[in-house]
């Protein structure tokens, strides 16, 4: 299977070259082009992605299909640049085969789908040439699999058109506990990409239509609702992924006069019909343009957006999509006695930034509804300090505000008095 595999991609390629599609492909009012906040560089030796799969804390595992020696890889939450010390999973012990898929539950385990219809369970923390604490066989056609946060796993039996669940704790032995099948499921065959919502829906990629499984379902069941993605993309869905507030992320790739790349669009968690996505990330800045075929994308507890594909040697890492105002500045404080010749003001960074970096602090002296002394600092800045003869006597307030790309943080105010 490895070679149909290296095969697809490659055709894929070429089939798009020649498109009419002029450049972007988003239909969305709403596209981004955001640089990515961090490139992960792993050391010479890696070669394609299979799976790409994201814990919440950010640490991010790349599954890594190469002759003869596939491994997954290990990236701690704030990993950048060339990885010369990487983790991975690999060898006689952990015995993965040619490897097909990645995925991670909220517990921290990692998951491996191997191209012989195995599945792979490693200990949170594993790395090395570590023997899986359990495995199970999953039938014939297994090409992608998804972990829900509980530990359930499901696998898309591509020719078969079908997806098999498994329990959680699922061991060598076991038998499918759900096993989606039948003509009105709408799956039919070429089914792929899969992802699992925080509910435990499950999200299903079959010729370009995603539709929406519930919890539990098996059999010959019709899905809850059917998605069509109205993007413009030549390319067809390469991977799928769910975020923190269940929004359903899609990556396709493009081709045409202006431009060939890949594009990844949002969607709202009960998205439905012919639909255009609510956010769309392409464009220079992003560097997805230089990923041509078989995207893998993976999404933190975060927000954070991670994209690899053919035919880029790294991962990209982008802030959330989803950028919102700073919480307020914390623990601000006024040191020094009230009637001192010099006060100073300091304050910790905001717990939540929003999804963007702090771009300045703004403090401002007041007496009452009067402005004594206002003054914006660099973003490294964590105190400033103010003479007597700036301010007047009496109860005076502080406040301190954080500034990044979307907008000013809450006020914090803190009183304090002069003599």
């Amino acid at each position: 299977m490895r070679t149909t595999r290296v095969v697809t991609v490659a055709v894929t390629a070429v089939a798009m070259t020649g498109a009419a599609l002029l450049g972007a492909t988003s239909a969305s009012a709403d596209t981004v082009d955001y640089g990515p906040d961090r490139v992960i560089r792993p050391v010479p030796g890696f070669n394609s992605a299979a799976g790409l799969a994201a814990r919440s804390d950010g640490t991010v595992y790349l599954a890594d299909f190469r002759p003869g020696a596939d491994a997954v890889w290990i990236f701690g939450p704030s990993a950048d640049g060339v990885q010369r010390r990487t983790r991975t999973i690999a060898g006689a012990k952990a015995a993965l085969g040619e490897v097909a898929d990645v995925g991670v539950d909220a517990a921290g385990l990692v998951y491996v789908l191997s191209e012989d219809d195995r599945v792979s369970v490693f200990r949170r923390g594993a790395y090395g040439d570590v023997a899986p604490i359990r495995t199970f066989d999953t039938g014939e056609f297994s090409s992608h699999l998804a972990v829900s946060r509980d530990g359930k796993v499901a696998v898309a039996h591509d020719a078969l058109g079908e997806v098999a669940v498994y329990a959680a704790g699922a061991s060598a032995g076991a038998t499918p506990a759900q096993l989606i099948t039948g003509p009105r499921t709408g799956l039919g065959e070429g089914v792929t990409e899969l992802a699992f919502t925080s509910t435990g829906a499950l999200w299903v990629d079959a010729d370009d239509v995603l539709r929406a499984f519930a919890a539990g379902a098996t059999g010959d069941t019709p899905p809850l609702r059917s998605l069509t993605p109205v993007t413009g993309a030549t390319g067809g869905v390469s991977d799928v992924a769910v975020d923190a507030k269940n929004r359903l992320y899609v990556a396709q790739s493009y081709d045409g006069l202006g431009g060939s790349g890949t594009v990844v669009s949002v969607f709202p968690a009960d998205a439905r019909g012919e639909m255009r996505p609510i956010r769309s990330l392409e464009g220079s800045r992003s560097r997805l343009s230089t990923i041509q075929a078989g995207a893998q994308i993976a999404v933190d507890g975060r927000g954070e957006l991670a994209v690899t594909g053919y035919p880029r040697k790294d991962v990209l890492v982008f802030r959330t999509l989803f950028p919102g105002r700073p919480s307020v500045v914390r623990s601000v404080r006024v040191s020094g006695k009230a009637s001192a010749k010099k006060r100073t003001v300091r304050w910790k960074k905001p717990a939540d930034d929003g999804g963007r970096d702090v771009r300045s602090y703004k403090v401002v002296f007041r007496k009452g509804s009067k402005v004594l002394k206002r003054v914006t600092l660099k973003p490294g800045r964590r105190s400033y300090t103010v003479r007597k003869s700036a301010l007047r006597r009496g109860k005076l307030t502080v406040t301190v505000r954080a500034k990044t790309a979307k907008g000013w943080s809450p006020k914090a105010v803190k009183k304090f008095r002069v003599r």
